[in-house]
């Protein structure tokens, strides 16, 4: 069997119109955030949200024209640490028991001063605005492991493993800056 990719608008090339604000990985179908507000850049983005110079710093794709980006970290008053996750619907769903590879690459902003690590891709079967109540109980099918800080600035690293799936057909990125994403039935 040959491996297809089941990410919908995984490099964020296919976009409605050219980003010009904040928030609006929407732009990109199926794509949309939660807890926060995703950015889009691209390279027909306007001012802060264009590529490769943006509001982030200087970061050329990894391939095609755009990419998102998620805060990870911050230091938040009395110690609360928000973070935003991004959210897609895949072609179908995933099949229980059945294996599955995931890909993604991540560079660091460079107007960053926290690495990523513990980045970690869920799968839920509806919109989980309600995974706040779960956070950090919920199960990561594949996490980069805190071993392996994410910490290139130029370059984008690429993250990958397997897992043996349930029935899910919305994937949850989590703990990530810049990204693109390629999930395939293996």
């Amino acid at each position: 069997m040959q491996a297809q990719n089941i990410v919908q608008n995984g490099g964020f090339e296919e976009i409605d119109f050219c980003p010009n604000s904040a928030g609006q990985i929407w732009v990109a179908e199926p794509w949309f955030g939660s807890n926060g507000s995703p950015d889009l850049f691209y390279t027909c983005g306007y001012n802060t949200y264009s590529i490769p110079q943006n509001k982030l710093g200087f970061q050329l794709t990894n391939s095609g024209n755009g990419y998102a980006a998620i805060g990870t970290y911050s230091e938040g008053s009395h110690g609360f640490n928000p973070r935003e996750f991004l959210q897609g619907d895949l072609r179908y769903a995933l099949q229980a028991g059945e294996s599955y590879y995931v890909q993604f690459f991540v560079s660091q902003a460079d107007s960053m001063q926290f690495a990523s690590h513990n980045l970690g891709v869920t799968f839920t079967p509806t919109d989980t605005a309600e995974y706040l109540l779960c956070y950090p109980g919920c199960e990561i099918y594949y996490e980069n492991t805190s071993v392996n800080p994410l910490t290139s600035k130029t370059d984008w690293t690429r993250v990958n493993g397997t897992f043996i799936s349930e029935i899910y057909d919305l994937m949850m990125i989590v703990r990530l800056n810049s990204l693109e994403v390629v999930i395939t039935l293996i």
